[in-house]
């Protein structure tokens, strides 16, 4: 469980735990138990999917889902994969897509759709271009100068760098 994936939110007064998953894919994935039965889900009320934007490049896309939702399509895609192949692995994770799939004239729903709310949070490490804190290209290099030499445990003088665009 990597640091963060259980987290305490609070609505006014009122607290429960969530679980967060983090795609950079777009895909929700859980896993399941040597018996089958999915891990995580069953254990909390939320869950809270962070991913990035599809409509805002400098922003992250939070979403929430209520268990019983995300129980009720992982179940289902697990046994459509089930009938598709009895062999199916019980511990094999299930991942789905978070945005539409459109094949020939069919439209299959993705795990957007059912999230309870949405919010795009901006995200702290992109600098705005309008942002008076931006980071100017010297200052940006000499930067990456400074990190390069302390990462490789050298002189900041014996580091050059040299960034192309290539088009």
């Amino acid at each position: 469980m990597v640091p963060g994936a259980r987290l305490r939110i609070f609505k006014g007064s009122k607290g429960f735990r969530v679980a967060v998953r983090t795609s950079l894919e777009r895909k929700v994935g859980f896993a399941r138990n040597p018996d089958g039965g999915w891990m995580t889900l069953p254990d909390f009320r939320q869950i809270v999917v962070v991913t990035p934007s599809a409509e805002h490049p400098n922003c992250a896309e939070v979403l929430g889902f209520k268990r019983e939702d995300l129980i009720m399509v992982f179940d289902a895609s697990l046994a459509a994969r089930k009938k598709r192949n009895p062999d199916f692995s019980p511990t094999a994770p299930i991942f789905l897509p978070l945005d539409s799939l459109k094949r020939g004239e069919v439209t299959k729903p993705g795990l957007k759709e059912l999230s309870a709310w949405e919010i795009d949070v901006p995200l702290a490490s992109v600098a705005s271009p309008q942002s008076p804190n931006r980071e100017g290209v010297k200052q940006f290099v000499d930067r990456i100068k400074r990190e390069f030499a302390e990462l490789y445990g050298a002189e900041e003088k014996d580091v050059d760098i040299q960034i192309q665009i290539k088009r």
